[in-house]
């Protein structure tokens, strides 16, 4: 019987440790952040731009180019001026861009399937539903033209532009860095074909409607998947955001959309494990923002961060004195002539 409760308190002890792995982290913002999201991309509440209601290649095209396309860049205040202070945000100024939006097509041969001679001449061409053995590899030209002698360009041809041309070939996932991606109709491989929302916005427009012109999207066309990474400094929060538009072989299509939020810890100490300073004269990892920080907030001290003078010190913890913070801070600074001590956040 003794035995039976020693079990019993480390299961329930294990499902307690569990629980608050799963759980401590949680916070309702990661809820607001994906409803928001949701709102500003799917637009459920409009009645011609409404995401989830799309079932045509022309309904598509419509909600990219008249809605998705103007919430991606962030040139113009409310009122109409320009906007050149927020390059690389979502037009809510908010969520910044982690890179850039991409476009990806999964496509099948053509004649994948077999028509029964009694029908041919009514139906000359069949296409089957997607899968590894019949999704098509091959780079082409804009407007889906065969060359068999096309190869890995970047430069423009014709009139279009590169990212336009670039969209006609075949990428692997080595190239895109991808993954699998499982919809509601089929499962997807990490390779296709990729445009990718670089540029202003009267470009953008412009390659959209080329692309539309040139029916990017059409018959073989089994999936279309928009992926983007927003950072929102002010939480903060990395949100994953995938939507997804799947055709079917006998004409329709599947919307579907992941937003997928994920809180970041923001380190509260000047010191790494090995005691070396986390603050240091140049970024030694990849940037995902430049000239974005404007407060760095330790247990120590606050400095405000200057783009032309660099790290002013502005208030000092209890217990630490200008030389500490000198000797902490792996570069030069700023020490300012009001420094006051360091006051406690209170919570709203």
């Amino acid at each position: 019987m003794w035995r039976f409760f020693v079990e019993l308190l480390s299961y329930l002890s294990f499902v307690c440790v569990i629980c608050l792995i799963a759980f401590l982290n949680r916070s309702p913002t990661e809820f607001f952040q994906a409803q928001y999201l949701r709102q500003l991309f799917l637009n459920p509440n409009s009645a011609t731009l409404n995401f989830q209601q799309i079932t045509t290649i022309t309904h598509y095209w419509n909600w990219l180019e008249e809605s998705f396309v103007n919430n991606i860049v962030s040139e113009q205040w409310y009122n109409g001026r320009p906007d050149n202070t927020s390059q690389g945000y979502i037009i809510d100024k908010t969520n910044r861009l982690v890179g850039w939006a991409t476009m990806r097509q999964l496509r099948i041969k053509a004649d994948t399937c077999k028509v029964k001679s009694t029908i041919k001449s009514l139906i000359p061409m069949c296409y089957d539903d997607y899968s590894a053995s019949t999704e098509d590899k091959r780079s082409f030209l804009p407007g889906w033209i065969t060359n068999t002698t096309i190869g890995n360009y970047s430069s423009p041809i014709g009139n279009y532009s590169s990212t336009v041309n670039q969209a006609y070939i075949y990428k692997t996932s080595e190239q895109l860095d991808t993954y699998v991606y499982v919809g509601e109709l089929a499962t997807y491989r990490s390779g296709g074909y990729v445009y990718e929302f670089r540029g202003s916005l009267s470009e953008l427009r412009n390659d959209l409607f080329q692309l539309h012109e040139l029916g990017w999207i059409d018959v073989q066309t089994r999936a279309i998947l928009i992926q983007l990474n927003l950072y929102n400094p002010v939480e903060p929060l990395l949100t994953s955001v995938t939507i997804v538009f799947e055709l079917l072989s006998s004409s329709g299509g599947v919307p579907s959309a992941q937003f997928q939020p994920l809180n970041l810890y923001i380190f509260k100490t000047v010191f790494q494990i090995d005691g070396s300073s986390k603050i240091l004269p140049e970024c030694t990892l990849p940037l995902t923002g430049k000239s974005v920080v404007d407060l760095i907030i330790t247990e120590k001290c606050v400095f405000e961060v200057n783009p032309e003078k660099g790290l002013i010190l502005t208030e000092i913890a209890d217990g630490y004195t200008k030389d500490d913070i000198i000797k902490f801070t792996g570069c030069p600074i700023i020490i300012s002539d009001t420094v006051k001590p360091m006051q406690q956040v209170q919570n709203k």
